[in-house]
């Protein structure tokens, strides 16, 4: 290899040259838990409203833990379409998933869906420690490929009475012995 001297007489050894990477599209859906936020899909049905409801059917974005929750989706398909699958991912704000399902994984074997359309995800009990949540929701074929994907674009904050930690309050209760007491 050919030695070479800089300005100052000290010798190195060139680099090879390099070639630049070729840029290779990245298929954020390759790993959902690492894909980066925004919206992408073929968009043949498209989610066009995302609504949070409280316990009174009223839009909010803050809930208490333990109170329902229902997600309302507004999809469009532009032509009937007889492969397509709900989905629905939440998200701690670390980006940690705390739970994630859609409707095939649920054993629910899409026949139709045309015109404007309505989907509700409905929680009866959100067991969430206090926090900051956001929400994947997508519409896809079965094997994955979306028609439209919304990741991390829907926030709700969880507020608590209890100072516990963690992403999961299951319910649960505290039993003693008759020689430990508390006062409240």
């Amino acid at each position: 290899m050919a030695r070479h001297a800089d300005d100052h007489g000290t010798e190195f050894s060139p680099e090879p040259p390099t070639e630049p990477p070729a840029e290779q599209p990245t298929d954020p859906t390759s790993n959902m838990f690492q894909a980066p936020e925004g919206r992408w899909g073929s968009r043949e049905v498209e989610i066009v409203d995302v609504t949070f409801l409280d316990r009174v059917n009223q839009p909010s974005f803050v809930f208490h833990s333990g109170d329902p929750i229902a997600v309302r989706i507004k999809v469009r398909a532009a032509h009937p379409v007889d492969d397509f699958v709900f989905g629905f991912g939440l998200f701690n704000a670390d980006g940690i998933c705390c739970y994630g399902t859609n409707t095939y994984a649920e054993d629910m074997n899409p026949e139709q869906l045309s015109g404007d359309a309505v989907v509700t995800f409905a929680v009866d009990s959100l067991d969430l420690v206090e926090g900051t949540y956001k929400l994947d929701l997508a519409v896809h074929k079965r094997d994955g490929v979306p028609y439209d994907y919304h990741r991390l674009l829907y926030t709700f904050r969880v507020k608590s009475r209890t100072a516990d930690v963690g992403i999961y309050r299951p319910p649960h209760r505290w039993t003693f012995s008759p020689n430990v007491k508390f006062t409240r």
